[in-house]
């Protein structure tokens, strides 16, 4: 589906997500996107140029040494060291979930108060340790500047809390922010909606709109090039079910 849609957006289809682009790209195989990973810490852009974003604030070592001793001393937590971001997941251990919180979050303050600037982002069975002034809502807007994407109405998916602030920057953008799973987006601009939906006309009315957009996105041999109105379009949307 992603290629046809990338077909019939005229290849205004980028892949935001929490893992490193080159997991993202072996989760697609056959397929090469434009994507941001690390929530937004280092994206390839519509051009195939990779932007990293610089070297993340002084403390690295410090914070995976302790988050092992951490896994270390606790079962059923590992820690996944992405290269510019530390994810510590519990989700083999739920029951640890306020303790994992609790101590990344006297971590993360006893690094601010040595000058070092990190921050947390939970998600699904997960609290990640990134740098600050990077997310997922940044990399949209870096990409919404590209000449791809410049001037389209842009439409993000997504299901985790990591991807609020991808839902907060379409919405800035007045575009759609789709919430998969129950709750709804947070943002109070822009269209937010929910799928399933059901907590309302206007949201169902936007997820149904949505839902015939993205099929009539899909290409098939012999379908007409894009369309007017899908050329307008932008899809940004989660890499994977996890990050």
């Amino acid at each position: 589906m992603l290629p046809a849609l990338a077909y019939r957006l005229g290849g205004a289809v980028a892949l935001i997500t929490g893992r490193t682009i080159a997991d993202a790209d072996q989760l697609f195989r056959g397929i090469v996107l434009p994507v941001a990973g690390q929530h937004g810490l280092e994206r390839r852009g519509t051009d195939g140029t990779l932007h990293v974003h610089g070297e993340g604030p002084p403390g690295y070592g410090w914070l995976r040494g302790e988050l092992m001793h951490l896994v270390e001393r606790h079962g059923g937590l590992w820690l996944e060291d992405k290269g510019a971001t530390l994810a510590l997941h519990y989700r083999a251990a739920p029951r640890l979930a306020s303790f994992v919180h609790r101590t990344a979050r006297r971590l993360v303050a006893t690094s601010a108060a040595a000058g070092a600037d990190w921050r947390l982002q939970p998600g699904k069975g997960i609290v990640e340790v990134k740098p600050a002034g990077r997310d997922k809502g940044a990399a949209i807007l870096d990409f919404m500047a590209e000449a791809t994407f410049l001037g389209r109405l842009p439409v993000f998916v997504g299901d985790d809390q990591t991807d609020e602030y991808g839902f907060a920057a379409v919405a800035l953008l007045g575009g759609w922010a789709v919430k998969v799973g129950p709750g709804s987006p947070r943002p109070s601009t822009g269209c937010a909606t929910s799928m399933p939906c059901g907590a309302g006309w206007r949201r169902c009315c936007a997820s149904r709109r949505f839902r015939r957009r993205t099929h009539d996105a899909r290409f098939r041999p012999g379908m007409d090039r894009p369309s007017a109105r899908s050329r307008r379009l932008a899809a940004v949307g989660r890499g994977d079910p996890a990050g």
